[in-house]
């Protein structure tokens, strides 16, 4: 199956289908989802269910995996954080910011 990459705005933001994130990708997959990525700068993924390892794996595709020094994360899985989006979490909700720009390798 190939993926469709449909832009959800002309400024930024797209939805990508037609990817299993369950499984490993191949190159072809890997080197259309980063440009997708680069083109739109955001880039979704609907309707998946994956694993903390699943997660870490398909990040892996893209880089070297950080793990955050103070932030919460999946035990089994420490490169995967845990976001908690509920209202009342100020920390995850109140602005976007970036973290640890000041390693030699940002996050």
């Amino acid at each position: 199956m190939s993926l469709t990459i449909t832009p959800i705005s002309s400024a930024l933001g797209a939805e990508i289908d037609g990817v299993d994130l369950t499984r490993p990708l191949s190159l072809e997959q890997r080197d259309a989802i980063e440009q997708a990525l680069l083109q739109h700068q955001v880039i979704f993924f609907k309707n998946q269910v994956i694993t903390p390892q699943q997660q870490a794996r398909f990040a892996a595709n893209f880089g070297d995996l950080h793990i955050h020094p103070i932030y919460p994360n999946v035990p089994e899985q420490p490169e995967v954080l845990v976001l908690d989006t509920a209202v009342t979490d100020v920390r995850d909700n109140a602005v976007w910011h970036t973290d640890v720009t000041f390693l030699l390798t940002p996050a």
